[in-house]
């Protein structure tokens, strides 16, 4: 942290008390406490205003720490949370720790305690900001050109207020992860996720697959059908291939997201929903619109937040290194593979193909290569032959950074990239000790908690280094 800068820090607890002395305690520290004595306060003020970190109780209004953890994590996305416990409760610590608390502090507090977990928690957050910029990407997303930038700053800033978003991209972007970032952001996100392909229904289905009917006819005894927009009360909404709807339900659809009243097909009785509303589309709505295909009252009425998001092809090579190595490392841990590295000709076949089926179609080429070969190592020919004819001669794999590996070798003597050196020093000292992360901590000098945290962003488990 830098030297001298006031730090604000949100204290969350109902014990005004315990608030005050907190307070006072931040205060000889030189840093400023924002008290909050109810979670929905708290809440608020975490949307409207940053942080540098937050103290919570951990039974705060009767809820587990774990709960309040992933209401903050979405409201306040990267600001660190230590949580208070009881004295010698390992067990709640150990539970805030897993779920994404920076750092446990005890009750009493004890001031140098305190001062150290804040100090780190908050110097880690900066020099995190400093490695991956401004920008951190929601919703597990990954990206780092300007466009991909744009996009996850739209969704951190619409989450918040409840209105509709339309995603336009091409099949495979990622419209879904964006929709469903949205909707885990937002004050909805405990509630429904409910998401229709509109495309994937026949025509005469969707009225019914959105709305609801009195009769399910595919039942096989007659029951009322529970459609999309009721299934998604208090929660979101999302219409995928919002072009492919029929013109004689647009009307109904933008009466509901007018009013949030439904009937269901064959009946009467007006039903309450109000559901946010997500929309995408592969299509030009504005060619639709002119063709008649598309109403446009209920274009401009769901793309009150529009979101572009570009082709694979377009967000350069970076980006289809950083996704085709976290393909690597997720579905070699889902299918027991030992692969960690991708080879620099394969690298560059990667980076040279054209993807028309963007984001899904790498992650799938990568899977099938994981599920048929043995690792460590992901060689060209592994790859799908389409791939492989692609390679340019002139390709420079020099231009990206080292990718960091799954399981680490011997440290290079060339000079590594920070991330690297610490996430080699982490993974080993795990391995030494037999997957103890108290015995790897007290080596390391560090808390057990910070590598907890790295182990979870790692995507791995103590178990997995045993």
């Amino acid at each position: 942290m830098e030297e001298g800068r006031q730090a604000q820090i949100a204290v969350v607890d109902h014990d005004r008390a315990f608030r005050e002395v907190v307070a006072g305690i931040l205060d000889s520290f030189g840093h400023q406490a924002v008290g909050f004595g109810a979670l929905r306060e708290a809440e608020t003020a975490l949307i409207e205003r940053s942080f540098d970190a937050i103290l919570l109780a951990h039974d705060l209004e009767g809820e587990d720490s774990v709960a309040l953890l992933e209401l903050l994590h979405r409201v306040a996305p990267g600001t660190p949370v230590l949580v208070v416990t009881p004295d010698r409760a390992t067990d709640v610590a150990m539970r805030a720790v897993h779920a994404g608390a920076a750092d446990f502090v005890p009750r009493p507090i004890d001031e140098a305690r305190l001062f150290a977990s804040l100090s780190q928690a908050i110097s880690q957050r900066e020099l995190r900001s400093a490695l991956e910029g401004p920008e951190e990407s929601p919703g597990g997303m990954v990206g780092r050109c300007a466009a991909m930038r744009i996009a996850f700053r739209t969704i951190r800033h619409v989450a918040a207020a409840d209105v509709p978003v339309l995603v336009r991209g091409e099949p495979g972007t990622g419209k879904r992860l964006v929709a469903r970032a949205i909707h885990e952001l937002s004050r909805r996100g405990r509630g429904p996720f409910v998401a229709m392909d509109l495309a994937a229904l026949p025509g005469d289905r969707i009225e019914a697959a959105m709305f609801g009917a009195e009769d399910d006819v595919a039942a096989v005894a007659p029951r009322p059908r529970v459609g999309a927009c009721e299934e998604s009360a208090g929660g979101t909404l999302f219409l995928d291939e919002i072009c492919a709807i029929p013109g004689e339900l647009q009307a109904k659809l933008l009466r509901f997201s007018q009013e949030g009243v439904l009937r269901r097909v064959g009946g009467e009785k007006p039903i309450s929903s109000s559901p946010r509303i997500v929309s995408a589309t592969q299509a030009d709505p504005h060619r639709a619109i002119r063709d008649g295909s598309l109403r446009e009252d209920l274009f401009y009425r769901l793309s009150v937040v529009p979101i572009e998001l570009p082709a694979l092809r377009d967000r350069g090579p970076e980006d289809i290194a950083l996704l085709a190595h976290r393909a690597l490392l997720t579905t070699s841990v889902r299918y027991a593979r030992s692969f960690d590295e991708i080879a620099p000709d394969a690298l560059a076949a990667l980076v040279g193909y054209s993807w028309p089926g963007n984001c899904r179609q790498l992650e799938e080429a990568i899977e099938q290569a994981v599920i048929l070969h043995k690792g460590p190592r992901l060689s060209l020919g592994m790859l799908p032959p389409e791939l492989v004819h692609s390679v340019a001669a002139d390709w420079p794999p020099t231009i990206l950074r080292p990718m960091p590996r799954r399981v680490e070798g011997p440290p290079s003597r060339e000079t590594q990239p920070l991330d690297v050196v610490e996430r080699h020093a982490i993974v080993n000292a795990v391995r030494r000790h037999e997957g103890s992360v108290t015995a790897a901590a007290a080596a390391l000098k560090i808390s057990a908690a910070t590598i907890y945290r790295k182990l979870r962003r790692y995507g791995l488990r103590p178990e997995d280094l045993r």
